[in-house]
């Protein structure tokens, strides 16, 4: 939709010296940059969740193991 929005202008009228390839190119890179950037951004957030979900999980079971040896060393 974009490159064919881009080649409804000529080049001289929008463009000024660039050719429509040069601007599609820059178009297409930023939109690559873009899409680097958005997938970089999932990949953090998610390993993010993953290892608070792995502590928490961690956590649980050091609880739980410290409460059955307290229990079966108390008895």
């Amino acid at each position: 939709m974009l490159i064919s929005y881009l080649y409804t202008f000529s080049d001289r009228e929008f463009y000024g010296s660039k050719t429509q390839l040069e601007v599609v190119a820059v178009v297409a890179a930023a939109a690559v940059v873009v899409v680097v950037v958005v997938v970089v951004v999932v990949v953090v957030v998610v390993v993010e969740v993953v290892l608070v979900v792995v502590v928490i999980e961690v956590v649980v079971v050091v609880v739980v193991v410290v409460v059955v040896v307290v229990v079966v060393v108390v008895e």
